[in-house]
């Protein structure tokens, strides 16, 4: 068995390295696309790369089957473990500093609108913070006392589940939200509509009508109500 866990480990730190890469640069595109410029999705990512060379360098210590404990004991591997997990949690920090300016509901006149906002922007906050939190507590652990692997390993295992599940609820969650954003856009446009009819003649002159019979039904007023 104790031949078997140094194996199993380190498929483990290469695991979750690469899903937080992934993730990381994932998130990082996003706020790129969503127009925040090149600056804060660039520091993402080198500080990504920089975490996935840590996990390779980590990968690529002697793990020795007889003693693994000594292995967490030395300097080196130390200033690994923990310069690569407080990197991570500054992105996890950035990220969600970012996201929240990209969704802050006060960008919306739309209410619906704002609620998708307000709840992308929830997700943000909640993600951001227990992944940090889990980051930084998984260090203070490994450095109380790196020969209790055991101890410490307890928040490393689950790492890598946790940064899938987050990112998941929140791709799970884009077609609910896209169908509330979908209506509050056609609801919208009728006033637009109405304010271009209002304002552009047709070629003879006149100011054309609006007639809302054109309307789908489900999207007219209740009776006796005048528009």
């Amino acid at each position: 068995m104790l031949r078997i866990f140094p194996s199993v480990l380190a498929i483990d730190f290469a695991v979750t390295g690469v899903v937080m890469f992934l993730v990381h640069i994932f998130f990082a595109s996003r706020l790129f696309l969503l127009g925040k410029g090149w600056w804060l999705p660039g520091i993402i990512a080198f500080c990504s790369i920089a975490t996935m060379g840590l996990y390779i360098s980590i990968l690529a210590e002697p793990w020795q089957p007889t003693n693994p404990t000594g292995l967490f004991s030395r300097t080196r591997m130390k200033t690994q473990i923990s310069v690569s997990h407080f990197l991570s949690a500054f992105v996890d920090i950035l990220l969600t500093i970012g996201l929240c300016v990209a969704f802050s509901p006060g960008k919306s006149e739309f209410k619906r609108t704002k609620m998708v906002l307000h709840r992308l922007l929830m997700y943000s906050i909640t993600r951001g913070i227990l992944t940090a939190l889990v980051q930084i507590g998984h260090v203070a652990m490994y450095l109380i006392d790196p020969s209790k692997f055991l101890f410490w390993i307890s928040l490393h295992l689950p790492l890598s589940k946790l940064y899938v599940i987050t990112t998941l609820v929140i791709l799970n969650s884009r077609p609910t939200m896209r169908k509330q954003l979908d209506e509050d856009m056609t609801l919208g446009a009728i006033p637009l509509y109405f304010a271009h009819s209002a304002s552009t003649p047709d070629d003879t002159g006149a100011h054309p009508t609006f007639n809302v019979g054109h309307l789908n039904p489900k999207f007219l007023p209740p009776a006796g109500i005048v528009v």
